[in-house]
């Protein structure tokens, strides 16, 4: 139970970080940022139900993951907007730096929560969580890297070292 209020309080405290980030009027990013806060809403009514599911001795609810992360076409509609409008780069690198971290640092609160729990269906869903924060990671770093190609084309060269043979 303790651990499923510890789950609930980092995800408001992620959606309230989010919703700080939106305030701060970086037009790009701005449906990003909804589609995130839209995602933790209904991470945390998951994690709702699991509090009251443990309360009342039930089993684990269903995860619908299609539903929880939000739908291939907004999340593609969200990129291309980002795209397609002017860029602070800097400002847009650091809000999905911030974003990406919290998501794989709560993702591997998750983890640990399954790797340390003694039912196996806990274990499973707990890993489905993380799971879930995973993915949404892997959304986040393909917007970002596509970020990070900007800025080198910009700048005029590659991100890493060039070797030689």
């Amino acid at each position: 139970m303790i651990v499923n209020n510890l789950g609930r309080d980092i995800e408001i405290a992620i959606r309230q970080e989010l919703a700080r980030q939106a305030v701060q009027e970086i037009p790009e990013i701005t449906p990003i940022v909804k589609l995130m806060v839209a995602f933790q809403i209904r991470f945390e009514e998951l994690l709702k139900a699991v509090i009251a599911s443990r309360t009342n001795k039930e089993k684990l609810p269903p995860i619908d993951i299609p539903s929880i992360i939000g739908s291939e076409k907004d999340w593609h509609q969200a990129e291309l907007t980002l795209r397609a409008t002017p860029h602070n780069l800097s400002a847009i690198v650091v809000t999905l730096w911030t974003i990406c971290e919290l998501t794989e640092k709560s993702g591997e609160f998750y983890l640990q929560i399954s790797r340390n729990t003694a039912q196996p269906s806990e274990r499973l869903f707990y890993n489905s969580l993380a799971e879930i924060k995973k993915i949404l990671k892997r959304r986040l770093s393909g917007i970002l890297h596509s970020i990070y190609n900007e800025v080198w084309e910009d700048i005029g060269f590659a991100p890493f070292i060039l070797k030689k043979d």
